[in-house]
């Protein structure tokens, strides 16, 4: 029987806190995080910050101030540089990716708004879209009686969720190039109770359900995640999203990113079982990271041999996403898989087969890529060719490829083996 990982690669992971605001919010000791992920031997952690937010929208904890402030926008102006500081001081010890939260706050000046948060957010991994506030301007994840003020103005349970899934809706019409994940997708069940017809979305016949089967099929045209909130644990409403939403997304082939949206040092890893437990009881049993926005597919399972063959999945779709302009990049490819790899053919049901090659194709429109895990050995041929030593580092190879082909050599075939010396021999 397969054994979990210990180890997620998050996406919605530790918040970087407000630092010296006047409403505290995350983690401001970064270092302290960073420390007690590799005291755990994680190969990664990931950092998100939230946006700063319009003033009109505000928890009532930041209205008590009465001062007039753009919560965390200090920090996060700041964010990037000290992520970076970070990631050079910690180069040898531990993979640190960071991301944002971006705040949707309607399709007019908040959209304007949200563009040029993007624009001071340099070099993310991972942007996740999230709906925390209602065109009311009150919010879903506030206290109770925020939430009985939004349910009495509203005037009904069915017309809270319904405005609520409108602004996901929206979110993801207008701005869905802007992100990679959508957040915690039933948020407002953590303050109000979840209508019969959404429990039930998949067999019932009614406005509410139809909202949520469409904004699936919307996630799904736009090639979303969705976010796998382990917070709700703690906070006694259940993971976000719910099982029978899980299941569905599922069948349209949604992918999934798990997150503990830590916002305290012990909430770092928290729950980790229980999330691949929760994954694989809906279907998945696989989800993705991000790095440099493009997509990483993880096993939720310990199995070496397993994560290799990952890993060269990851690597082929990042090489031939870097020939692709990046409005193609989330493109789906189309897959095909070999001998060795005949296993994925179940995780990706429309992926065709490669014959006896141990090797995996990676095709988008007139592109592709194959990639194997071992050196074909053709019969009596004799192999004419270049032979190098180069630094075992990213982009060596790709300026030793311009070089050449700067003099009209073409590459037809390259085989690459690591000395695990620091360096690399090429042929």
């Amino acid at each position: 029987m397969s054994t979990f990982n210990k180890y997620i690669w998050e996406t919605h992971g530790v918040h970087a806190g407000t630092e010296n605001d006047h409403v505290k919010h995350g983690v401001d000791e970064l270092e302290a995080v960073i420390e007690k992920a590799i005291s755990l031997h994680h190969p990664s952690i990931s950092f998100i910050i939230h946006t700063p937010r319009l003033t009109n929208f505000r928890y009532d904890t930041e209205r008590d101030t009465d001062i007039k402030f753009i919560r965390g926008n200090s920090a996060y102006l700041n964010y990037p540089k000290r992520i970076k500081q970070l990631q050079a001081v910690y180069a040898d010890r531990i993979n640190i990716k960071y991301g944002i939260e971006l705040e949707w706050m309607g399709n007019e000046i908040g959209l304007q708004w949200n563009r040029s948060q993007l624009i001071q957010a340099e070099e993310v991994d991972f942007v996740v879209g999230s709906v925390h506030f209602s065109r009311e301007g009150i919010p879903y994840d506030g206290s109770k009686e925020e939430a009985q003020r939004l349910l009495q103005l509203r005037g009904s349970l069915e017309a809270y969720w319904l405005g609520y899934l409108d602004e996901v809706i929206e979110m993801i019409e207008c701005s869905g190039d802007m992100f990679q994940v959508v957040g915690h997708l039933d948020l407002p069940k953590l303050n109000v109770p979840v209508p019969k017809d959404i429990l039930q979305f998949e067999n019932a016949a009614s406005p509410l359900a139809d909202k949520m089967r469409w904004l699936l099929e919307l996630i799904s045209i736009h090639n979303l995640a969705l976010d796998v909130n382990l917070a709700g644990l703690k906070k006694g409403c259940g993971i976000y999203p719910a099982e029978n939403i899980l299941r569905r997304a599922k069948q349209l082939h949604i992918s999934i990113a798990i997150g503990t949206d830590a916002h305290h040092i012990d909430h770092y890893a928290y729950a980790y079982q229980e999330g691949m437990q929760y994954v694989l009881e809906c279907g998945y049993k696989q989800y993705v990271s991000f790095s440099k926005l493009i997509p990483e597919t993880r096993t939720i399972f310990n199995n070496h041999q397993l994560k290799l063959k990952y890993s060269l999945l990851n690597k082929a779709i990042e090489l031939l996403n870097q020939r692709m302009p990046p409005e193609k990049r989330r493109v789906i490819p189309e897959l095909a898989f070999g001998n060795a790899f005949h296993e994925f053919l179940d995780i990706y049901p429309n992926a065709t087969r490669l014959g006896a090659y141990n090797a995996i194709r990676i095709r988008k429109e007139d592109k592709s890529i194959t990639f194997g895990n071992e050196i074909p050995q053709p019969e009596n041929l004799q192999l004419e060719g270049l032979f190098s030593k180069h630094l075992d580092r990213p982009g060596v190879l790709s300026m030793l490829f311009n070089t050449l082909a700067s003099e009209r050599i073409n590459i037809e075939t390259a085989f690459l083996k690591s000395n695990n010396d620091g360096t690399a021999t090429h042929q």
